[in-house]
């Protein structure tokens, strides 16, 4: 009832006493989340700015229509560095989080900046940070603040140690509904009995796979070499999985690697490469192709182990195809 009276005597031009009116309102219900919307749309439109950052802030900390929230608040300073300083610095992330599907990379860099300069920013949004990057591919920042978060700098859980994550610069693994493939981490079957990657094809179809990868930073112009160990089990066809490298930003470029079929044990494998001018990430993929035989529909079983990629010096030549170590 006191709020409707603020309303009506604002409307009424009265603003003063809208003002005492909201004072009031928002000293009984500082406390208590139901008024908070409408104490702080009234705050705004009356210029109340002490209320409104109490409100605002009460809001996003209880997670309270946090979209509408931060629209408002947009809405009300019109700049990115008064928001910054009108929230607590606990809701930075999700002011952070709110600016990325906008796609406004100034704004968000600077919040980032911000919530840096405080002390480590937690997981959560630090992945959110980096995979909105990396879709951009601003791969040079993303890889600043990867190194700092994770202290990896190469590949990512190359020994599979770690569950594949999906995000920033680790392992991406996709799913096939008709169950055509499956793809797991296996404990236990690595090469020294350590973890693994599975990759299980079931005989269903001829599969086209381009679903395991992970984006790697490199350095353009500069030989690198992938090295990695994998074994098979009656992978049946012509057409086996290989692995390959290719450009994930800059010019276009691909470097497979050679094909694995049947059985095999573990052995170590290589596909040495060298970035092309632009060209700062790279995605190593796990790649089958459709195969024109009668015989088609792939079955069988593979192991991945040991991802590692270096850096060769300036003057090494880097060939132009890649086999088995």
């Amino acid at each position: 009832a006191w709020l409707g009276l603020a309303y009506v005597t604002a409307a009424r031009g009265d603003l003063d006493r809208a003002r005492r009116i909201l004072a009031y309102v928002a000293d009984l219900s500082g406390h208590t989340s139901r008024w908070q919307r409408t104490t702080a749309l009234l705050a705004h439109e009356l210029d109340m700015e002490g209320i409104f950052r109490r409100s605002v802030n009460f809001m996003l900390r209880r997670g309270l229509k946090r979209t509408d929230t931060l629209n408002l608040v947009d809405v009300h300073y019109g700049d990115t560095a008064r928001s910054l300083d009108a929230l607590d610095a606990d809701n930075h992330p999700a002011y952070l989080a709110w600016l990325l599907p906008w796609d406004r990379a100034a704004d968000a860099r600077r919040v980032w900046a911000r919530m840096a300069a405080a002390g480590p920013p937690d997981e959560e949004i630090t992945l959110k940070y980096l995979h909105y990057l990396i879709s951009k591919k601003d791969i040079q920042r993303a890889q600043a603040i990867w190194q700092t978060a994770s202290g990896i700098t190469g590949m990512t859980n190359g020994g599979f140690e770690q569950p594949l994550s999906g995000r920033a610069f680790d392992w991406r693994a996709g799913r096939s509904r008709e169950g055509y493939w499956q793809v797991r981490r296996v404990p236990g079957e690595g090469r020294d009995r350590s973890a693994a990657l599975k990759v299980s094809f079931h005989g269903r179809a001829n599969v086209n796979f381009h679903h395991l990868y992970q984006i790697v930073p490199v350095t353009p112009e500069t030989p690198h070499r992938l090295h990695f160990w994998w074994r098979a089990e009656r992978l049946t066809t012509d057409q086996g999985p290989f692995v390959e490298v290719v450009a994930y930003d800059g010019p276009r470029f691909h470097q497979p690697g050679s094909m694995l079929t049947g059985f095999s044990d573990w052995q170590a494998a290589q596909i040495a490469f060298t970035p092309p001018p632009g060209c700062t990430a790279v995605t190593v993929r796990l790649r089958r192709r459709t195969s024109n035989s009668f015989d088609n529909k792939i079955q069988g079983r593979l192991w991945l182990d040991d991802f590692h990629m270096e850096e060769l010096p300036a003057g090494a030549a880097a060939p132009a195809s890649a086999g088995n170590g």
